[in-house]
């Protein structure tokens, strides 16, 4: 609920606090196959990229959705990302566009029939 991103090192079982997002309360959290980006949603609706091995480093943020982001999956090729929001609408971006900066638009938009 804090914003800070933590992990837990599996042989020592320490905690170390490893990104500050600024974001407030993270919502969900996805790697990328390859390990580079580590992407995150907020409850306000924002995503972010970042650099798995450098996180102060590269840092892309959007805002993409008008609610809490509930769901962030990369495609096994890492061609797609794609994120799912509690405001029923679920986006599918292409990775290299979104990583280039200003590479925001989806290519797919499904949306609920009630928003039209």
């Amino acid at each position: 609920e804090d914003g800070i991103i933590r992990k837990l090192n599996p042989v020592t079982k320490e905690i170390s606090e490893w990104l500050d997002t600024g974001e407030g309360k993270i919502t969900s959290i996805s790697i990328n196959p390859s390990g580079k980006w580590v992407a995150f949603g907020s409850s306000e609706g924002k995503l972010r990229l970042t650099s798995y091995t450098s996180p102060t480093g590269m840092n892309i943020s959007y805002n993409m959705h008008k609610s809490s982001i509930s769901k962030i999956a990369f495609s096994p090729n890492n061609t797609f990302l794609a994120t799912a929001s509690f405001d029923k609408t679920v986006k599918v971006f292409n990775l290299t566009e979104l990583l280039s900066e200003g590479g925001d638009k989806p290519i797919i938009e499904i949306k609920d029939k009630a928003q039209g």
